[in-house]
């Protein structure tokens, strides 16, 4: 099925492309080794099509949609009567612990609102995610330490997931094609966190705080943005820095291991 022309610019304004090639949705759904019993989380179902897939294959499908059209669509469609449940919201900013259990994450991004959306979902329990991304952001997310892509969404995403780039998609399996090659990644969440941190929300903020101004050293980034990070005091900083190694390199300089033990060591510190 084809998006009317008037909902084909709206979904444009979102950032939000439909795939419709019907090989690439069957390897997403191939990817994501989904399971009869499984829950799965669809953000931004759109026309519908990968939703229904997924509704044929699993226990029950959570589908969250901004556009009220396109919730129009998925209940005309029917698919709400049978095992789909749509909750209209912002992904980037949606209370997903309100959901309850969920087994699986799968779907095509909006990629104006990757960012956030892959943000949030560090917070999501799941056992398996595969989405659909803009390739250049594929690339990031799954980037190593020492390469030119790599950076805060990186060093985050390494805390809590493997990530992998499975294939990449033309702008022809896609309505109205983008102008840019996608990505579809698979998320595996780590069974524990395999480096230690202070704990996960500080090292997300000391991470926000540090690639927020890359180019500078790390002395120099918490010098001033200390407070940011609960310690209002820069003297019990800087003397902690002075024990550290790390202190006069720039943050992509560091493993996400080493950017942990510095969240680490100061969140040790205290606040105040």
């Amino acid at each position: 099925m084809r998006p009317r022309a008037r909902t084909s610019r709206r979904r444009r304004s979102l950032g939000q492309h439909f795939l419709t090639d019907r090989r690439v949705l069957e390897r997403i759904v191939g990817h994501a080794d989904l399971l009869p019993e499984d829950t799965v989380l669809e953000i931004g179902p759109g026309l519908g099509v990968l939703t229904r897939r997924l509704s044929e294959t699993v226990r029950r499908v959570i589908a969250i949609e901004l556009d009220p059209a396109m919730v129009e669509e998925i209940e005309r469609q029917g698919l709400t009567a049978k095992n789909v449940e749509v909750f209209r919201g912002d992904a980037a900013r949606f209370d997903y612990a309100s959901l309850g259990r969920i087994d699986k994450v799968v779907a095509n991004l909006p990629y104006a609102a990757s960012s956030p959306i892959t943000f949030q979902l560090f917070r999501v329990p799941f056992t398996r995610a595969v989405l659909m991304y803009q390739l250049e952001f594929a690339q990031r997310l799954t980037a190593a330490q020492g390469t030119d892509d790599y950076g805060r969404l990186a060093a985050a995403c390494a805390y809590h997931a493997k990530a992998e780039i499975l294939e990449r998609v033309p702008p022809t399996a896609f309505t109205p094609p983008p102008e840019v090659t996608s990505a579809v990644v698979r998320l595996t969440p780590h069974a524990k966190p395999p480096f230690p941190v202070g704990s996960p929300g500080s090292y997300a903020e000391l991470l926000r705080v540090l690639f927020s101004t890359r180019r500078k050293t790390i002395r120099a980034t918490l010098k001033r943005h200390h407070p940011e990070l609960g310690h209002a005091q820069w003297a019990p900083v800087e003397a902690a820095l002075n024990g550290l190694a790390v202190a006069e390199r720039r943050p992509e300089e560091l493993t996400p291991q080493e950017l942990g033990r510095l969240d680490a060591t100061l969140e040790a510190l205290g606040h105040g």
